[in-house]
């Protein structure tokens, strides 16, 4: 909306959240709130967006560049904000907010905005169905000047907007008040306020994806934060934590109990009971119980990832089985690979890491250790409870474990003796 000014106040540090940082910062489905309510302005296109701080207070990676940042230099109640404010606020129009108001939209500042217009009110104050005041005011720029300029003094702690309420009617400038449902209107000023306002948002998350075609089991044991992306017909089961920056295709199968962060998902996959960190997986993939995909991990198509099994800074290729109790770790793994039970990549001397590379159709034993670097070419085969330290020629087997020996009667001496 042209010639409109948006003001969001967030220089309170929140003392009854009990907390060390400020109070905007506080996430809400995994998102600031300050995010929430700048994010929505945005939406609104106004002409500029400022944001009113405090001193210590710095949330420039909560915001874009083009956020206009005004210092309130002591704590002196809203007022003194809006003042602090005052000198970038060029537009015919304002809207102010509050940062601790997450469940405000852009429709909401487009509509309120609108009815201030239609109805030719210098102060619009919008409330709930009960008639408590939020923090969400829409002003005639010059008349909240002249409002201010009336009511100022050395001392503004403790002015509040009532007093440029009175202000305006004092003017002879007309008010007016705009009801909404009380859900958008919440303000976070507690922890029980903060869980109230998540449940609100994550409702909203989740049914906007259940209307996209995706079936979620349990919306209120599912935790999706807002830029998550979820493809057609895909599964969400109860229990599951898809966190920022993380895409999943069409038709997966997504938990019980997974969680899922910075991930990429291909289509037809499934994973179970399993976190991912910043780690992508092909298509049509089983991924669980109860496996870990650590940071630049790459799995391909038709790979199964089991249970108890850790992947870390490695290439899995497409068709590869890593089913059980394995660690991988900075490894390039080709096609076909099967890796037995209880396989380890040694990567790790102790001040430098190693990269292990595996070719197309190697079989690995059980319980093989392979002290990297060492590479296994196209179709080599390790025995089981080998230690691995030098390369495997291609379509070698490779044995390095002592050769049994066997004492007869061992046991009937021991007991003798």
């Amino acid at each position: 909306m042209k010639n409109l000014s948006v003001v969001i106040l967030s220089s309170g540090m929140g003392t009854r959240m009990k907390s060390l940082k400020p109070k905007a910062i506080h996430e809400v489905c995994g998102k600031a709130m300050i995010s929430w309510v700048y994010d929505a302005a945005r939406k609104a296109d106004p002409n500029n967006i400022v944001v009113v701080t405090g001193e210590e207070g710095d949330y420039t990676s909560f915001l874009d560049s083009s956020a206009i940042i005004a210092k309130q230099k002591e704590m002196k109640g809203p007022v003194d904000a809006v003042v602090q404010a005052l000198p970038f606020i060029l537009n015919k129009d304002t809207v102010i907010l509050c940062a601790d108001m997450p469940l405000v939209t852009a429709d909401i500042i487009l509509d309120s905005v609108k009815k201030a217009q239609d109805g030719d009110l210098s102060m619009l104050s919008l409330t709930d169905d009960k008639g408590n005041y939020s923090g969400m005011y829409v002003f005639k720029t010059d008349a909240l000047a002249d409002a201010i300029d009336k009511i100022s003094s050395p001392d503004t702690s403790e002015i509040g907007f009532d007093a440029i309420f009175d202000a305006l009617h004092a003017l002879g400038k007309k008010t007016g008040t705009m009801e909404l449902e009380k859900e958008y209107l919440i303000d976070v000023n507690d922890r029980v306020a903060l869980y109230e306002a998540d449940k609100l948002l994550r409702k909203r998350i989740n049914y906007k994806h259940m209307y996209n075609g995706v079936t979620i089991v349990d919306p209120e044991r599912t935790y999706i934060s807002p830029d998550v992306v979820i493809g057609q017909d895909t599964t969400i089961l109860p229990g599951t934590i898809l966190e920022k920056g993380t895409v999943i295709g069409r038709e997966c199968v997504i938990g019980p109990d997974s969680k899922l962060t910075k991930a990429s998902i291909g289509d037809k996959t499934e994973v179970v009971k399993s976190v991912c960190i910043e780690a992508s997986v092909g298509e049509n993939t089983h991924v669980g119980p109860f496996a870990y995909l650590r940071p630049n991990t790459k799995v391909g198509n038709n790979c199964r990832i089991g249970d108890f099994v850790e992947l870390k800074n490695s290439n899995i290729d497409d068709g590869t089985k890593v089913s059980h109790l394995t660690y991988v770790g900075d490894s390039d793994v080709g096609k076909r690979v099967n890796f037995g039970c209880g396989t380890v990549t040694v990567n790790y001397d102790g001040s430098k890491k190693y990269r292990t590379t595996i070719g197309d159709d190697v079989f690995v034993g059980c319980n093989t250790n392979l002290v990297a670097p060492v590479t296994l070419k196209d179709g080599a085969y390790t025995a089981a409870g080998s230690t691995i330290t030098d390369d495997v020629p291609e379509g070698a087997l490779a044995i390095a474990r002592s050769r049994q020996v066997v004492k007869e009667n061992w046991n009937d001496r021991r007991c003798n003796k």
